[in-house]
């Protein structure tokens, strides 16, 4: 997480994600006693705006006088990186605070016009999670989300220096994460 963006407003080229609903395919355990790979409601992309559905396919209520606003860019590539700012707004329409978020995607389909319809994603990590008896792999750790060695160019803050090593990271953090797959689900 940043909150200064990591991809610059000038960098390119650029693939977007077809306007519409979005599916994300659940991948359970039979055992878990539901129904497995099956689409669930995950949200809506319009041009460069992500909206997020509550579970059951509904847009979210907001849940206090702040409102968030989630904005993306997909940077062409292997794999493709998604960063996502996040702003919090206030009730008097000020920007209380913006962070921005990394994700890496596979392709798994494209439109006829290049846009994207179905990917395989996953987080961008700082580097490999803490292990059992690491100094933070306490689930209760602030620092339960970092890592005790960052990947080259992530820095003891885990803030990635440029794109390449976001990209390096995206590639090095798909082995300690399940793909989710994502799937347009029409207009």
């Amino acid at each position: 997480m940043t909150e200064e963006p990591i991809i610059a407003g000038d960098e390119a080229p650029r693939r977007h994600a077809i306007d519409g609903n979005w599916t994300v395919i659940d991948r359970c355990a039979p055992e878990e006693n539901r129904v497995c790979n099956e689409p669930l409601p995950l949200g809506r992309v319009e041009g460069d705006q992500l909206f997020e559905f509550e579970p059951g396919g509904t847009p979210n209520e907001p849940v206090s006088d702040i409102e968030q606003t989630h904005h993306y860019v997909l940077l062409q590539g292997a794999p493709l990186i998604a960063q996502v700012e996040t702003s919090l707004i206030d009730p008097d329409q000020r920007l209380a605070s913006s962070f921005h978020t990394y994700f890496a995607l596979d392709p798994i389909e494209w439109s006829d016009d290049g846009q994207l319809v179905a990917a395989r994603i996953w987080p961008i990590l700082c580097g490999p999670p803490p292990q059992p008896g690491e100094w933070n792999h306490d689930i209760d750790s602030p620092a339960r989300h970092m890592t005790n060695f960052p990947y080259p160019g992530m820095g003891e803050d885990c803030l990635p220096k440029d794109v390449e090593t976001l990209r390096n990271a995206a590639r090095e953090s798909r082995q300690y994460s399940e793909d989710i797959e994502l799937r347009w689900a029409g207009k």
